[in-house]
């Protein structure tokens, strides 16, 4: 398993671990390395994560405008307003906002 290890980290004898002090720190430098990939994998795939759960969001509330504004029989130009409110809102509106509009 050690050898697995350092060719993963060093190569093919380009370097040679010698002592076990090298060994110790070669392993715990190759430790560390992986936990520092995992957290940044792991924070990039949380960012996109979040995106997508903020498009979600924003489709799920156009699409109770929508909803409202069927059921009401609302003009098409009030919708045409709300929904160029809420874009340029966008960033702005509280999760809870829109849904408190549902019937």
């Amino acid at each position: 398993m050690f050898y697995e290890l350092i060719s993963c980290a060093l190569g093919y004898n380009r370097l040679e671990v010698i002592e076990e002090r090298e060994k110790l720190l070669a392993i715990i430098w190759m430790i560390i390395g992986i936990a520092f990939f995992s957290y940044v994998v792991g924070n990039i795939s949380s960012y996109v994560s979040q995106m997508n759960l903020k498009d979600m969001e924003y489709n799920n509330k156009m699409k109770i405008i929508d909803n409202l504004s069927y059921d009401n029989n609302l003009s098409d130009d009030l919708l045409k307003l709300m929904t160029e409110s809420i874009n340029q809102n966008r960033d702005k509106f509280e999760n809870n906002s829109i849904n408190e509009l549902k019937p």
